[in-house]
């Protein structure tokens, strides 16, 4: 069984941390390591703000595969220059269809990434001038 020394010096240290401590429990040499306390409302703001940052996104990118959008890189892209902007992302999907010969176009010219090319186009709003320059810094 503990001395009373030992317990009445856990105590003392229980009150200055704030802790509660088990005063039967006998004292050793070496103490446990104290559980890590966490205040709930931090963890619940935490939780709160990756949910704003990764929720909204995610929840876009699951909407437009549902629309029919189903490349996966493409859908990354739109979203990356958009967010969560649905509307602004299905634009561009939606577009990057009608933007087929352009980027036929640019195979013809040389520039055989087809995927560097369709980021570019979507980067650049289908704009040719714009895609071919940065295609051309590139290189």
């Amino acid at each position: 069984m503990a001395s009373s020394a030992s317990l009445n010096h856990r105590r003392a240290a229980a009150t200055s941390t704030g802790h509660e401590v088990d005063s039967c429990a006998p004292s050793v040499g070496l103490s446990a390591p104290s559980p890590m306390v966490v205040d709930a409302p931090d963890v619940l703001a935490l939780e709160a703000q990756k949910s704003n940052e990764v929720g909204p996104v995610a929840e876009a990118g699951a909407q437009l595969f549902q629309m029919g959008f189903t490349d996966a890189e493409m859908v990354t892209l739109v979203l990356e220059k958009h967010g969560p902007d649905l509307d602004a992302c299905a634009r561009d999907l939606s577009t990057l269809s009608d933007w087929g010969s352009l980027l036929a176009d640019l195979r013809e010219m040389g520039f055989e990434d087809v995927e560097k090319n369709k980021r570019l186009v979507v980067k650049h709003n289908g704009s040719l001038k714009s895609t071919i320059r940065e295609l051309v810094s590139d290189k």
